[in-house]
């Protein structure tokens, strides 16, 4: 109860206007303003639906509940965030609850549906209380300050258990961004191996961009070697011989998809007698010319003329194009492979331990053991999940028109000139085909690998991955892939019975460069090594910038074995000279010496046409090729 300041009759708690002469009364007006905002608030953030007008019995649930498998970034702050003007609200409506009823500041919500956002969204909202309250506590009457103490003892418990769910619901959305689903089974293993692969994408830059260069092979050879050729008495050899010695010139240039073609060569003994000869490839025809032997050009219809050997069959260097894919159908088809992959994994399938790892790659071939703990994620699948894979992965197939597209074409192309060389063996597969293939041996596959006990592992040390290993109750993994880094040490390989081979490569990295080595192996039969190489280099530069040919700069030593053999060992260099890739070559008796430009300049033949199309289809015409052949003869 209070007193009106104009008429000083009693006025009830809580009124705006005076009962007697209508004054309004500020005190009343103030706590009312202050309630009506905390009102809204909390009406805003979804607190309260009910404007503070629950049934007395009725507990107060401020967040819808949600399952928890919805965790989101921010449902966090949400979380948090409403605990807030709830206890502004309650502290404000406490008169109105009934005694004994239950307070829930998250009630039905997932323990896991919080975030960074909502410790600053709970802090801020909640500063908000006691400014309010003692904006207020000068219209109270005395016996109000009994009640503003559990009001303030609830805020503070209100407080410590947003902090707490904060906490807890941190832990499980950071449980729930770690746990191997999957998609994330998949995604982590395909960036790793694609990463590997990284370095040999500058092999389907000369197929996509085309190349030239000038060529120099040199040769050097030692005292011995030429006494040796020159008491056999075989002019043959010693013509040979100075040739390489004054230089073979080879200027080329392949065209986008390899669809054109020119090489100019130049060889010979001195430059009085020298050889040279002039070609090009289109997707139309051949032709070539000799100018120690005349001006013409001599071109042949090789399409048609395949044709008349093939019984029709027409090949041509414009459908080269349609044998390799683009890299954005690549990407788009593993994207879309790799997500029926990612689906048929289930997470309650995958069993995790962590433990020591036993290398099969490194440990072999490098003699590296890979040391500490690793976490190790083995999907098992039965028969069914196996199955199920195969029919979802044909079904998937037959929606890819893109990439059927592209292989019924690759498919009519390899047919084409499989058929115009001879080798044809009636129509080849299309897709659609293929997909058919999978979904019929489907059943089939999936209880072959039952019985195997085929199980996918996925090696993780920290974030990292460490291997890659597809096996089953044979000895040797079906796949492999190994990788630790010790300090600056690289080691890493790839082998398995899938492809019968092992590589593998150590790498460090020095004050300004890398050195390491590279082991490579062909099994045919188990362990029996049928051939293999070790290259060992050195001051390969930091930056890795490859030379025309590919391989970096650097020292390197070359052995090449084989089960009938000795081994033999070559040294060869590889460096920048006069704007120049030159690459050296020493077998310890000759040495040979290739220098490369970064640009050819490589002419395509001109002159006179002469078609010989008709001579080599059986027309009986003659072809003024003797000189040609008497100087071929010669040198």
């Amino acid at each position: 109860m209070g007193q009106c300041k104009h008429c000083g009759s009693e006025v009830k708690a809580g009124m705006r206007f005076c009962g007697n002469c209508g004054a309004p009364q500020e005190a009343a007006a103030e706590e009312n303003a202050v309630m009506f905002v905390e009102e809204n608030a909390a009406t805003t953030a979804g607190e309260s639906g009910t404007e503070g007008r629950e049934a007395p019995d009725e507990a107060v649930h401020p967040a819808v509940p949600r399952p928890a498998a919805e965790t989101t970034g921010e449902s966090v702050a949400t979380a948090t965030g409403e605990n807030a003007p709830t206890a502004v609200e309650e502290s404000g409506t406490e008169e109105r609850e009934a005694p004994g009823e239950a307070m829930h500041p998250a009630s039905g919500r997932a323990v896991g549906e919080v975030s960074e956002e909502s410790a600053a969204t709970a802090t801020e909202e909640n500063a908000v209380m006691p400014v309010e309250e003692s904006t207020a506590a000068g219209q109270e009457a005395p016996g109000e300050t009994a009640k503003r103490k559990p009001r303030r003892l609830r805020a503070a418990l209100f407080a410590a258990a947003a902090v707490a769910v904060t906490a807890v619901g941190a832990a499980v959305l950071l449980h729930r961004m770690t746990a191997m689903t999957g998609e994330r089974f998949v995604r982590v293993q395909a960036e790793a191996l694609r990463q590997e692969a990284a370095p040999f994408e500058g092999l389907g830059a000369v197929f996509e961009n085309g190349f030239s260069s000038d060529f120099v092979l040199s040769m050097q050879m030692s005292r011995s070697r030429l006494l040796a050729i020159s008491r056999s008495g075989n002019e043959d050899y010693m013509l040979v011989a100075k040739a390489l010695q004054r230089g073979i010139q080879a200027k080329v240039d392949f065209g986008r998809h390899l669809e054109t073609a020119v090489l100019n060569l130049e060889f010979g003994t001195d430059d009085s007698a020298k050889l040279n000869f002039d070609c090009f490839l289109d997707s139309e025809k051949f032709g070539y010319r000799i100018p120690q032997v005349g001006k013409q050009v001599f071109v042949l219809n090789y399409p048609e003329v395949l044709g008349q050997y093939s019984g029709g069959a027409r090949f041509s260097t414009a459908a080269l194009a349609a044998l390799v894919p683009s890299k954005e159908l690549l990407s788009a088809s593993a994207a879309r492979y790799g997500n029926v992959l990612a689906a048929a994994v289930k997470p309650k399938e995958i069993k995790v331990k962590k433990r020591a790892y036993t290398s099969h790659v490194l440990k072999r071939q490098l003699d590296h053991e890979m040391k500490g703990a690793y976490t190790v994620y083995t999907w098992n699948p039965d028969r069914e999940t196996l199955e199920a894979l195969f029919r979802n992965l044909a079904a998937e197939m037959r929606k890819d028109k893109d990439f059927a597209d592209w292989y019924n074409k690759r498919q009519e192309a390899g047919e084409e000139l499989a058929t115009a060389l001879g080798m044809g063996r009636g129509r080849a597969a299309h897709f659609s085909d293929v997909a058919d293939y999978v979904e019929k041996h489907a059943a089939d596959w999936a209880e072959t690998l039952e019985k195997r006990n085929l199980r996918w592992k996925l090696v993780m040390k920290g974030k990292e991955v460490a291997a890659i290993r597809v096996v089953d109750n044979g000895e040797r993994p079906l796949f492999c892939y190994e990788r630790d880094q010790v300090g600056d040490t690289l080691y890493h390989g790839v082998g398995g019975d899938l492809f019968l081979g092992t590589f593998a490569e150590e790498r460090s990295k020095k004050e300004n460069s890398y050195e390491g080595r590279v082991i490579g192996r062909l099994a045919m039969f188990g362990d029996a090594w049928l051939w293999g190489f070790r290259l060992y280099y050195s001051k390969v530069p930091l930056d890795g910038k490859p030379s025309v040919l590919g391989l970096p700069n650097g020292s390197y030593r070359y052995t090449y074995f084989d089960a009938d053999r000795p081994d033999r060992k070559y040294t060869f260099e590889v460096k920048e000279k006069w704007g120049r890739s030159v690459y050296e070559l020493d077998d310890g008796y000759d040495k040979f010496t290739l220098t490369a430009t970064r640009k050819g300049s490589a002419e395509k033949p001109t002159g006179r046409e002469v078609d010989i199309s008709d001579e080599l289809s059986g027309s009986g015409k003659s072809l003024p090729q003797e000189k040609f052949s008497d100087i071929i003869e010669k040198l």
